[in-house]
């Protein structure tokens, strides 16, 4: 018989990682303990959950904050407590290190830019807001990026090990760098955004917007039994995420979604028109873009749908028709609409007709429930980094 190879096994290393990454899950997720409380949490032996908590303590991402009873502080963020650092008695409460290090979440859109600093177990300890106008140029944006995350790092509460940034705009899934589309109807021209932020000293992960909110949906509102999903924003511009078998579809360039441009009157295409036939096009057909033509007048569609009338049906009928035709690529089990008209009435009621009439899609239609979930998509992006980063060896060094 010839001889069968031997499974690979785990490495003593590996296994070592593995268990601290279930103590500093259980240590934030449920807050301070002793190590018998986290062993609990963990489903872990109390040796090894002591072995680990030592490898953390060392690495500077844990300390003890107190003797069994007493005080914690703020989740492990209060003043350094007095008691000695080291294996410590068994009863000694845990907590996360205020100097292990926080993230860095930045959301920019027609609504403004938004920054906040979150540490690792969820809590936001500051953040701030700048107003932008609906359109920016690329100069413009990048320096008041630069500028409110350079603030925010010099205000959090220890190193920065991972930043998250969410933008109104496509993102080439490579560079990291915007994409200026004909009509996109936030940033004016491409941005470097992690050449922008390159004194930060983490590299930050840069997506569109309408992706985090999937995410932020998938983790915390309506689709979190859902691994099929087509999720779909109206506001001052249109786009979409897919997410398939439970993983955000981006494309070759990370410009999937882009369903402002889905073809819906092919008859009414001209030469030198790009938006021509195009969902972006009938709304500009139809007068319901601002002055300038790139950003989509949300009062002046809403009240259209609010009167009803032809304008309205025609709306109505070109995205009920870039809807159905995207479903029928993904075949999700689910649309979700979100955005400042995306729950509109109207909108939910016609989308909803034209799935159930639709012969080959069976997707529900579901209202997105997260508010702001571009930044919150983001802000958990921002979270999942930060705890890698904790278990990385370069931390505390």
């Amino acid at each position: 018989m010839p001889r069968q190879e031997t499974p690979d096994r785990p490495t003593l290393d590996l296994l070592r990682h593995l268990s601290d990454q279930h103590v500093l899950a259980a240590l934030l997720d449920g807050g301070p303990g002793t190590r018998a409380d986290l062993a609990v949490r963990a489903g872990l032996s109390k040796p090894t959950v002591g072995q680990s908590v030592t490898r953390l303590i060392e690495r500077g991402v844990i300390e003890e904050v107190g003797a069994e009873g007493g005080d914690p502080g703020d989740r492990g963020f209060g003043p350094a407590p007095a008691a000695p650092r080291g294996r410590g008695r068994s009863g000694t409460t845990l907590g996360l290190s205020p100097t292990a290090g926080c993230a860095l979440v930045l959301r920019a859109g027609s609504q403004g830019l938004a920054g906040e600093v979150v540490t690792a177990d969820g809590t936001t300890v500051c953040h701030e807001d700048v107003t932008l106008g609906d359109s920016v140029t690329a100069r413009r944006l990048g320096s008041t990026l630069r500028a409110l995350s350079g603030r925010l790092a010099d205000g959090a509460p220890g190193p920065v090990r991972a930043v998250t940034v969410s933008v109104a705009d496509p993102v080439d899934r490579h560079t990291g760098r915007t994409v200026h589309l004909p009509g996109a109807p936030f940033l004016i021209g491409d941005l470097d955004v992690p050449r922008v932020l390159a004194a930060l000293p983490a590299v930050p992960v840069v997506d569109n917007d309408v992706n985090w909110s999937a995410i932020a949906e998938r983790r915390q509102g309506c689709t979190a039994e859902l691994d099929q999903v087509l999720h779909v924003h109206l506001g001052q511009g249109i786009g979409a995420a897919i997410v398939a078998d439970g993983r955000l579809i981006r494309g070759a360039r990370g410009l999937a979604g882009e369903i402002a441009y889905a073809v819906t009157a092919p008859e009414s295409a001209r030469g030198g028109d790009p938006l021509a036939g195009t969902l972006l096009g009938r709304l500009g057909e139809l007068g319901l873009l601002a002055p300038g033509g790139r950003v989509i007048d949300v009062d002046r569609l809403t009240s259209a749908l609010a009167r009803g009338g032809e304008k309205a049906d025609r709306l109505l009928e070109s995205l009920g028709a870039a809807i159905r035709g995207a479903c029928h690529l993904v075949d999700p089990e689910a649309v979700v609409l979100s955005g400042s008209w995306g729950s509109h009435p109207a909108v939910v009621a016609a989308i909803s007709v034209a799935m159930e009439r639709d012969p080959v899609s069976s997707a529900r239609v579901l209202v997105g429930t997260v508010e702001d979930s571009p930044l919150v998509g983001a802000r958990l992006g921002a979270l999942d980094a930060l705890r890698v980063a904790l278990l990385s060896p370069a931390t505390g060094d």
